[in-house]
């Protein structure tokens, strides 16, 4: 087991990169060998653990590495990782940011005139930008009908080099939420039809761009009429599903392998007055324990109401900002320094991802890793279960 420089902490969460580099394996054997394949691990991996997850999703099969943040790409290139590293719209364009891309040898992404002529007028050495190009998500990136003449603008740029152009399809049309198989289809292919029509037109100016990607993982779930050149994959790597018709046989493996305490203190609850100001109710007899995780480490959103003692379900029965309480009444035996389980397996019993899930009311493919903050330890794990 590799743990972080916080491997004192009693919180963990447990990481499987074993899963992760199958999931990367799977998605390669997908696309098949000739695609460039970035797997997007912004948000520190989907919360998984940024510089353990870069070098497996390499080691197995991805060619590049895609993110939002220029302080994650640099903590990657300090960490001696070489591969690409395209950084999506989302940075300003100012000279901090420019001296990053230019030191750490990064890809930018570029959405409109302004950010080209920034690019253009400070440029120090060769930039290598993508295009991003708004089909439909109404967020980052140019319209379809002013690609060919922004194109044109980094091509006369005597420091800026054409990586490639690509787009982000609507989330919501993806995910399906409240329409039809067929309603996701059509606005799908709406999407799709849009960023190739601009590359048509590209075409038949002469313009060939190296790289053209148009897939991400909801992308890929739907098969490979949509592939281009390259895919740009994030949650599939992690084992997490869009909610989507599938149209691509995947065999994923959860990456989040659990979420784990200890506890701090039991003690034998003897309180008589002021029983309704308790916060929960109080009953003869009563054992509760507390465990060093609470709203400030995001545990609100990822239990599924009871956590694992010894084997055995204890609710819980107050969350603050630092400790949880649990009732431990039904577990005499238990006692401080015992595990907790928030997430995963204790002897025979479990709390599933899907509990978890169902309990907070999320989609199938929330990445519950991302909601756990990074005050819990990321621990990896590295061996075929």
């Amino acid at each position: 087991m590799e743990a972080s420089d916080h491997a004192y902490s009693p919180n963990a969460l447990i990481v499987d990169l074993a899963a992760i580099r199958h999931n990367t394996k799977e998605i390669r054997r997908v696309i098949g060998p000739d695609r460039f394949f970035f797997a997007a691990i912004k948000g520190n991996a989907y919360g998984h653990g940024l510089v353990e997850v870069a070098r497996a999703v390499l080691e197995s099969g991805a060619d590049g590495l895609s993110m939002v943040h220029v302080s994650d790409a640099v903590i990657l290139r300090d960490a001696g990782i070489i591969a690409p590293i395209l950084l999506f719209g989302g940075n300003l364009g100012d000279p901090a940011t420019l001296d990053s891309v230019e030191r750490h040898d990064l890809i930018v992404t570029v959405v409109d005139a302004e950010s080209i002529a920034f690019l253009a007028a400070n440029a120090s050495r060769d930039v290598r930008v993508f295009l991003k190009i708004d089909v439909g998500l109404e967020r980052l990136g140019c319209r379809p009908e002013d690609a060919v003449d922004l194109v044109r603008a980094i091509a006369s740029a005597e420091r800026l080099r054409l990586e490639g152009v690509y787009t982000h399809m609507n989330g919501d049309g993806l995910y399906g939420d409240g329409g039809a198989e067929s309603d996701l289809t059509r606005f799908v292919d709406w999407q799709f039809r849009k960023f190739t029509g601009v590359l048509e037109e590209l075409d038949s100016n002469g313009i060939e761009p190296p790289r053209t990607i148009a897939v991400s993982s909801p992308g890929l779930m739907m098969g490979d009429r949509m592939m281009l050149n390259g895919v740009d994959v994030g949650r599939l790597l992690f084992g997490l599903m869009p909610d989507i018709p599938a149209g691509v046989g995947l065999d994923l493996r959860p990456a989040l392998r659990g979420l784990t305490s200890r506890l701090l203190q039991v003690k034998a609850l003897d309180r008589t007055e002021f029983l309704p100001e308790a916060g929960f109710e109080v009953r003869p007899g009563m054992r509760i324990g507390v465990m060093p995780m609470g709203h400030g480490d995001g545990l609100d959103s990822v239990h599924a109401g009871e956590v694992l003692v010894r084997g055995r379900r204890a609710p819980l029965i107050g969350l603050f900002y630092e400790h949880a309480r649990l009732d431990l009444t039904s577990i005499p035996e238990a006692a401080a320094g015992d595990e907790v389980v928030i997430i995963g397996r204790q002897a025979e019993a479990e709390i599933t991802l899907a509990e978890v899930v169902r309990h907070q009311g999320l989609r199938a493919s929330t990445g519950i890793a991302s909601l756990v903050r990074e005050s819990v330890p990321r621990r990896h794990v590295d061996e075929e279960r």
